[in-house]
């Protein structure tokens, strides 16, 4: 491994902790991280990925409204697409920065993890596409009905429906706000120039 004369065994440290978080937060976009429920009861779940495609994993109930297209898309996010691509290249830049000791791309490898936070919490604050897709797939569904008890039940439904946020959200947006952390603390324990022309 190639070391910057600016580095020190700390620093090297902390680029390997920041570059395995980063990597840990990407593989969690594969897990469960919003689960929609009515009343208490589950809807469905999505990864981090489904978010982006639209899928989702559906509970006995759900595949009853989505029985006629059950490939019917329930809404993507472009937040979370960005989040993706945001980790996926900081995890790059992450990777060079602890093989060549290049404090630029450390740098610019932390301020990506910093973009896919943001976007994960914008959309945190937004709501996820699927709950208002859900609202409103049902709404219509009822809509088309005769009006009668299956009606106003549909409408009750669609107005109890709710946004759980599942430990697998809150991990990866954890495990992305520590490189931002880390960079901080690279800041502080780096040599000053005085200390690297003694030696």
């Amino acid at each position: 491994m190639k070391k910057n004369p600016e580095d020190d065994g700390h620093v090297a440290i902390l680029r390997a902790i920041k570059l395995t978080s980063a990597i840990a937060a990407l593989v969690l976009f594969f897990m469960p991280w919003i689960d929609i429920q009515c009343s208490g009861k589950s809807l469905a779940t999505q990864t981090g990925i489904q978010t982006i495609t639209g899928m989702a994993t559906p509970s006995s109930e759900i595949e009853g409204i989505m029985k006629n297209d059950r490939r019917e898309s329930l809404g993507s996010s472009v937040l979370v697409a960005t989040a993706l691509l945001a980790t996926g290249l900081g995890i790059a830049c992450l990777l060079m920065a602890l093989f060549n000791g290049n404090s630029k791309l450390d740098a610019l490898g932390s301020i990506l993890c910093v973009l896919a936070l943001m976007c994960l919490l914008t959309q945190l604050i937004q709501g996820f596409p699927i709950k208002q897709q859900l609202i409103a797939k049902i709404s219509m569904d009822q809509a088309s009905n005769p009006m009668g008890m299956s009606d106003s039940l549909g409408f009750m439904m669609a107005a109890n429906i709710q946004t759980v946020i599942l430990p697998g959200f809150i991990a990866t947006c954890s495990l992305l706000g520590i490189p931002s952390l880390l960079m901080v603390s690279i800041l502080f324990i780096r040599p000053e120039p005085q200390k690297l022309k003694e030696r």
